[in-house]
Order: structure tokens, then C-alpha cells, then sequence
């Protein structure tokens, strides 16, 4: 897949999940790295799709409050070059003591 395709496919997959009509793992590639900067016990890199799934997202996701799961709620640019793409965007989501939590 070209850049531009891939950069286009991944704005597509943002807003499926932004809108509720898609999941996050939408945006991953089987291939993926996701790092994790910090000091803690989760502060590393996570290999492949499942990995990210299983181990970063899943715990997160338990946080969050049924029904109101962490969304895009604005998508600030999509961009690719290569093989790389890197979206920047704010989130927010209902943890599970009812407190909003915000992110960029």
C-alpha cells in the first residue's frame, strides 16, 4: 500500500473509531511497535497486533466505564511517510468512578 493509501486507509479507521463504528485495533497494522516511554513495569515496547491488543489496550480499557469507552474526539492531523504513520489527536472517555478522562 502507498503512503497516501495508507495515510488515507488510517483517517478512514479514525473516524470508524471516533464515530463508534470501528475499534481502535482498526488502526493497527499485524506489524505493529507501540512504545510505551516511563519508568514502570509497562514502560517498553509492545510487538505486533495482538501484543498492543492484550497488553497495552485491554488493561486500559478495563479503567473505563461500560458504555463509554476512550474515543477521538478531535483528530488533529494524520500523516505518513513510508512505512510510518503518526496520528495526533485528543480522546476522552468515562473511567470507571465516573471521572472524565482526557487525553491528547
Amino acid at each position: 500500500m502507498t503512503s497516501l493509501r495508507r495515510q488515507l486507509a488510517r483517517g478512514r479507521a479514525f473516524k470508524r473509531w471516533r464515530d463508534g463504528t470501528g475499534a481502535v485495533g482498526g488502526l493497527f497494522p499485524p506489524e505493529i511497535v507501540w512504545r510505551s516511554e516511563g519508568t514502570s513495569v509497562a514502560a517498553k515496547d509492545y510487538r505486533g497486533r495482538q501484543a498492543v491488543m492484550d497488553e497495552v489496550l485491554a488493561p486500559f480499557g478495563a479503567r473505563l466505564r461500560l458504555g463509554e469507552p476512550f474515543r477521538p474526539t478531535t483528530i488533529r492531523s494524520i500523516t505518513a511517510d513510508g512505512g510510518t504513520v503518526v496520528g495526533m489527536w485528543d480522546g476522552r472517555g468515562i473511567a470507571n468512578d465516573s471521572v472524565p478522562y482526557v487525553n491528547s
